[in-house]
């Protein structure tokens, strides 16, 4: 999954934007970072884990709420992308838009000059790095992996916070069809001080199943399968546990104050990746 010229030429052009301040921003993604600083540009909400340092302290005492001194600094920032390479995303181009929503989001915080890692979900990981030499062993990496399996996803991703510095932020790209108590791990990435943002990819086949009558079903990571009937009434059933899925999901970011987008594989990666862009900083 090399960078082609022609996406090259649309994430210059998106650089340019961002960096401008025309468009959404990300933490690590643009060329300039918002960092808390001595020198006063702007203010925040204190959260814990911050620096006591820069608490503004007169405006604590007129307010009687903490907030921080914000500047700007160049190249403070580290961005940890999370790529689910389990079974279930080997359909429906699943797998292909995400890895290149990964490589997106790498060239974007590289040239932002933000410190970057890339972790395949049940596959290798590429230790944080900067520059456009790392961005080539980033591509090298996705243009390998394969998804393949069954991946415990928010468990695997957990694992990788160990080599993250503070304050990392984390974008992970799933289709996260697993159940939503397997996805409590996020939450305390996200309470353990780093911003936790989800980007979710769904095909086809996750949002309207076709009707198919008598069939076997086979889960493709455990690899368990049944016979079933397959008709309309299954497939509204499964839209309804589909819907009450996706509502958990949401009240999982929310409650951990996470970005959650949901893209469909059939609009592409760069409608996903501005999906990604255009989410709210919550809480941050």
């Amino acid at each position: 999954m090399p960078l082609s010229p022609t996406l090259l030429a649309r994430l210059r052009r998106l650089d340019r934007w961002l960096r401008e301040g025309r468009g959404a921003t990300r933490p690590g993604l643009t060329g300039r970072l918002r960092a808390p600083a001595a020198e006063l540009v702007d203010h925040r909400p204190y959260q814990a884990g911050d620096d006591p340092r820069y608490l503004d302290w007169r405006l604590l005492a007129r307010l009687r709420r903490p907030f921080v001194r914000q500047g700007e600094a160049r190249g403070a920032g580290a961005v940890a992308v999370a790529l689910d390479c389990s079974a279930s995303m080997g359909f429906d181009r699943k797998f292909e838009v995400a890895a290149e929503v990964a490589a997106s989001l790498a060239y974007l915080a590289l040239e932002g000059e933000a410190r970057l890692s890339l972790h395949l979900l049940g596959g290798a990981t590429v230790p944080m790095g900067r520059g456009r030499g790392h961005l080539g062993r980033v591509v090298a990496a996705l243009e390998g992996a394969r998804p393949g399996g069954a991946v415990a996803v928010a468990e695997a991703l957990y694992g990788c916070a160990g080599g993250w510095p503070p304050g990392t932020q984390v974008v992970l790209l799933s289709d996260l069809l697993e159940p939503v108590e397997r996805l409590a791990p996020l939450g305390r990435l996200a309470r353990h001080g780093h911003p936790m943002e989800v980007v979710q990819i769904l095909g086809p086949a996750d949002l309207a199943p076709a009707a198919t009558g008598p069939c076997r079903l086979k889960d493709a990571e455990s690899g368990d399968g049944r016979e079933a009937v397959v008709d309309g009434a299954a497939v509204v059933r499964y839209q309804t546990a589909l819907t009450r899925h996706q509502e958990a999901v949401a009240a999982l970011t929310r409650r951990h104050r996470m970005g959650w987008v949901a893209a469909e594989a059939t609009a592409g990666a760069e409608q996903a990746l501005l999906a990604y862009l255009r989410l709210p900083r919550e809480g941050r």
